[in-house]
């Protein structure tokens, strides 16, 4: 039967996380101007598959909210959780120009940085509680 055959959704637990905001994108030392024209944006990944990825903002200071796809539910197999990593990196699209000598740029986007998570540090946050991570 096709049921027998499916699996049991017992063995996976879901995790609804917001994406709140960053902080100071830029250093401080960057002209204003290169301050307003950046437009970061995550891409989230589980064991390097993108599960989401979240609209651009503006400015070094960027808040996501639900009109930029701030919100994202994952499914993960109870059996393999402890075996993964979750992955929060920050870029900019960079539009063919390089906005800062000390900035690291492929062809299409500035990487602002990172925050790799593994299951003890998800599930001790299973609380509805915010908590701030520093991107490396």
């Amino acid at each position: 039967s096709i049921s027998s055959s499916l699996p049991d959704k017992s063995c996976y637990i879901s995790i609804l996380c917001e994406l709140v905001g960053a902080r100071r994108l830029i250093p401080e030392d960057e002209t204003t101007s290169i301050k307003r024209s950046i437009y970061p944006f995550c891409v989230i990944k589980w064991n390097e598959k993108i599960i989401h990825t979240t609209k651009c903002e503006v400015g070094c200071n960027p808040i996501w909210t639900m009109s930029s796809r701030s919100f994202f539910l994952f499914n993960l197999a109870v059996t393999t959780i402890s075996d993964g990593i979750l992955s929060i990196t920050v870029y900019s699209p960079t539009y063919g120009r390089s906005i800062t000598s000390s900035t690291k740029l492929d062809s299409h986007r500035m990487l602002h940085g990172q925050v790799n998570l593994n299951s003890t540090a998800i599930l001790s946050h299973c609380d509805e509680k915010r908590f701030e991570m520093d991107l490396r």
